[in-house]
């Protein structure tokens, strides 16, 4: 498999579970990826146990960002298979500030046309959690 993300070694943290660095074309600067080190292709595809190490990781990283930019808050995004970059599961750790002008990747929302029509989502959603067993977590 050719993975660039398994290839990299210029890691700002690492532990056994993941490594972090630098994106080389930020969406601001000091943008982080976080990823596991064994190779998953997306979120459905890592483990639970790495899930959970990996967003330990992501406070860690996010307070350290909040810490050394002086930045007013933290976005905290990945893709899965939809417009997912690179085949490696990772975490997007990104700097925000108030007026940064960042918008238009969550716009315009879509409201539900009753509460029939959204409890209709929340039924199949709850039907859908209730047939998962921890082994498909």
């Amino acid at each position: 498999m050719d993975c660039t993300f398994c290839n990299i070694n210029d890691f700002i943290f690492k532990d056994k579970y993941s490594g972090a660095f630098l994106d080389n074309k930020p969406l601001f600067k000091g943008h982080i990826l976080l990823m596991p080190l064994t190779h998953y292709n997306n979120i459905f595809d890592t483990p639970y146990e790495t899930i959970k190490k990996l967003y330990g990781n992501a406070k860690i990283l996010s307070t350290a960002l909040k810490k050394a930019l002086n930045c007013d808050g933290i976005l905290i995004i990945n893709n899965n298979v939809i417009s997912q970059s690179v085949n490696h599961y990772h975490i997007h750790i990104i700097p925000r500030n108030k007026n940064d002008h960042l918008r238009g990747f969550m716009w315009p929302r879509e409201k539900y046309k009753d509460d029939d029509e959204k409890n209709g989502y929340k039924n199949r959603i709850i039907n859908a959690i209730g047939e998962l067993h921890e082994d498909h977590i």
